[in-house]
């Protein structure tokens, strides 16, 4: 009887400590930020193109301050208004606070009303956003922007291009682009509505998915999880204690 009790309550408390390990693991893995990683930064240029026609150039840059080194690289054209650039790991490791970020730029820095401003990078990093979209033309001050995730844009809007005459392909290529994002995108889309509706854009293109006999199956949603999980760590914890503490006034009590 002794043996028994003293086992279960060595099991109980080696199950609560296994427990709380578990639960930090999946609160890292699920709810991660921009890290050791190399993410692709998108600039469009859409909207300042059309009041300040010069900034249609291939002269376009990026300035990174990672709290260490100043760093100044031409990006990559994709089309005239949209250029982008590999920030790697170790700068997105380096945006500790408000001061350390990006900004970008056309030709040089003589001028504001050649810049942007100033991109707050531990911003960027905590909230995954890696998509700095130009919304003004300012002749004399510097442009401001909307900052997004990139990837989550390109799924809201081939979700939203979806209809009942989609074929087959292309709601697949929904999907996969669903498939393909990071989990907190995963989980913005399980929860943003579209336009004023109760519909989440998941929930749209789980219909259009079903529809077409395409199988589609939302990500957890990561508060939910972790709050599933901290209720099963009380449970374990709450045993452990119980069972510690049984032992104990059995001890005393001369029982075992």
């Amino acid at each position: 009887m002794k043996r028994t009790i003293k086992g279960f309550a060595t099991l109980a408390l080696l199950a609560g400590i296994f427990g709380f390990a578990t639960l930090k693991q999946k609160e890292v893995k699920t709810n991660a930020a921009y890290g050791n990683e190399t993410i692709r930064v998108y600039l469009d240029k859409t909207v300042v193109i059309q009041g300040q026609g010069w900034w249609a150039t291939d002269e376009t840059w990026i300035h990174i301050w990672d709290g260490s080194n100043n760093h100044w690289q031409k990006m990559t054209k994709v089309n005239v208004n949209l250029f982008y650039f590999d920030v790697v790991g170790s700068m997105w490791n380096g945006f500790t606070d408000p001061t350390r970020g990006m900004e970008f730029y056309v030709y040089d820095t003589s001028n504001d009303q050649n810049m942007t401003y100033w991109m707050d990078g531990k911003y960027m990093k905590d909230n995954e956003l890696n998509y700095i979209v130009i919304n003004s033309a300012n002749a004399t001050t510097k442009q401001s922007y909307d900052v997004k995730n990139y990837e989550v844009e390109q799924t809201i809007s081939a979700i939203g291009n979806l209809d009942c005459d989609s074929t087959v392909s292309e709601v697949q290529s929904a999907v996969d682009l669903y498939n393909g994002l990071r989990a907190q995108g995963k989980t913005n889309l399980n929860t943003w509505t579209v336009a004023e509706n109760d519909v989440t854009w998941f929930q749209r293109l789980q219909y259009f998915a079903e529809f077409n006999g395409l199988s589609i199956t939302a990500a957890r949603d990561t508060v939910v999880n972790n709050e599933s999980n901290a209720i099963g760590l009380l449970a374990i914890g709450g045993l452990s204690v119980l069972t510690l503490g049984g032992y104990a006034l059995l001890k005393k009590k001369q029982f075992i």
